[in-house]
């Protein structure tokens, strides 16, 4: 892990879920212990660039999703949510965006928080790292 990693924590994170997600380390619950696949493990790109995980993970999302977290971003680090539910409002109504799905905005927004790339505090949300900002810029 510390050789794709280099040991900067957010990344180490990132790097074990995507691990998980792969089914290249599992936890066995009859036998208490984790179990990896060291010669898939090795075979993986070896990124040193939060950036571009990042960008994979989220290229996995749905295209609204991905279009509200670009919008997000360019507010910038922290905004408020009735900031970008407005925006998107104005975007949708100058025909910049779809706006004919039922999904609503703070939905995908709080979709984010749960899987961990945004936090909320009261009416405010950040990125919980600038590289997520970035990739999804």
């Amino acid at each position: 892990v510390y050789s794709k990693t280099h040991g900067n924590a957010f990344f180490v994170i990132q790097f074990l879920q995507s691990l998980i997600e792969q089914n290249l380390l599992q936890y066995n619950f009859g036998t208490l212990r984790w179990h990896w696949d060291i010669d898939g493990i090795r075979t993986l790109d070896a990124t040193d660039n939060v950036a571009h995980l990042m960008k994979r993970k989220l290229q996995q999302h749905r295209r609204r999703s991905q279009l509200v977290l670009q919008v997000a971003a360019c507010l910038g680090q922290s905004f408020k949510k009735a900031t970008l539910h407005q925006t998107w409002k104005n975007l949708a109504a100058t025909n910049k965006v779809d706006d004919t799905h039922n999904d609503n905005v703070l939905e995908i927004v709080r979709a984010f928080v749960e899987e961990g790339l945004m936090e909320q505090h009261g009416p405010l949300i950040s990125f919980v790292h600038d590289q997520i900002q970035g990739a999804a810029l």
